[in-house]
């Protein structure tokens, strides 16, 4: 196996572990400076949520980023609704990142088959997820990107617009879901192998905010979203008030909700060059060094300490203020670097308790 190879690998099973990692029920977040507010909600009657949400930023060459918000909502009634939607996300973002020097179009189509390839060989198409992204690049422009029955809307001027078509029956022959029997099931979705035909859209960004959300949201009706955005005026008080609307409303579903303020991201360029920042709406994660011209490119290693260390030497976890202090009020010890040979592989520049307290 090449080391390439390899490092793809290691990126995908990382992002896919720490996405899966202990959670609370609810949480909201701000993206940094990306005008981006994400939030999601366990709901009222599930006892696990399976919608994954994210936000991948990189910096890729001088003057150059890249900013993905993704979307998936693993399906219930299937195999392993959220682990299906946490290596679609991961495997999706790989993809992007490993393929950055593409035209964004292509880069975009590789990432979804690479999601749909990766879902269907663990479950055998026993389990799946859909898949929602907007994604912008400051060198190739702004798409979407959707395959299943999470949408992503625009709103602007007062007035909000479903932008996605349902991979549903009642989506597809635009009728409501009460007048069809089994209208809501999925014709499509990341992880049935063969046949998938994802939806491309070219997003204007003169529109002034895009919303994605899971089922869980949008099961409200358009003018309960279009009312909550406008009296809101604000991205992260709109998500939050609109996963507890959902909730108000019997929280049936797990709810996730991401607005994109599409003219405001073309001017955030934060990152120092080749740092992969990824956010859920529990915390962040950091990882260096990740590409060099195109190329995903940890710190140079042998084979042998790849395989053991891999990219971990180079992530950080966001930890919440009261995790950075003890109860007493010092600071943690710093770690020897002779002694980091001697720690466990996924404890390398942090420890379980801080893997598993969220952050929010």
């Amino acid at each position: 196996m090449q080391i390439k190879d390899m490092n793809n690998n290691l990126l995908r099973e990382r992002i896919a572990k720490w996405l899966l990692r202990k959670k609370t029920s609810s949480s909201v977040r701000r993206v940094a400076d990306l005008s981006i507010a994400i939030a999601t909600d366990i709901g009222s009657v599930r006892k696990e949520n399976q919608d994954q949400l994210s936000v991948l930023y990189l910096q890729y060459a001088p003057g150059k980023f890249f900013v993905t918000v993704v979307l998936c909502d693993g399906m219930g009634g299937m195999t392993a609704g959220a682990e299906c939607a946490a290596m679609a996300v991961a495997s999706f973002l790989t993809s992007c990142v490993e393929n950055i020097n593409l035209p964004l179009k292509e880069r975009v189509l590789l990432g979804v088959e690479n999601a749909n390839s990766k879902v269907y060989e663990l479950f055998n198409g026993s389990g799946g997820a859909t898949l929602s992204a907007v994604m912008y690049d400051s060198a190739d422009g702004t798409l979407g990107l959707n395959v299943g029955d999470s949408r992503i809307y625009s709103y602007g001027n007062g007035d909000i617009k479903q932008l996605t078509v349902d991979d549903t029956i009642a989506g597809q022959v635009n009728v409501s879901r009460n007048n069809l029997i089994r209208s809501n099931e999925l014709l499509q979705f990341i992880g049935m192998g063969a046949d998938m035909l994802p939806h491309i859209i070219d997003l204007r960004c003169d529109d002034s905010l895009f919303v994605l959300t899971s089922d869980g949201v949008h099961y409200l009706e358009e003018n309960i979203l279009k009312m909550t955005i406008h009296a809101a005026n604000d991205p992260a008080l709109a998500v939050k008030r609109l996963v507890d609307i959902s909730k108000w409303c019997g929280g049936h579903d797990n709810a996730s909700i991401a607005i994109v303020s599409p003219s405001e991201l073309m001017t955030r360029d934060f990152s120092d060059l080749g740092v992969m920042y990824l956010w859920d709406s529990f915390g962040e994660l950091q990882i260096y060094d990740t590409i060099v011209s195109g190329v995903l490119n940890p710190s140079p290693m042998s084979n042998s300490s790849l395989k053991r260390v891999g990219l971990e030497k180079n992530i950080k976890e966001e930890a919440p203020p009261e995790q950075k202090k003890r109860k007493d009020g010092r600071r943690k010890k710093k770690e020897n670097p002779e002694d980091v040979e001697k720690l466990p592989q996924l404890k390398i520049d942090f420890n379980d308790e801080e893997e598993d307290k969220p952050n929010g």
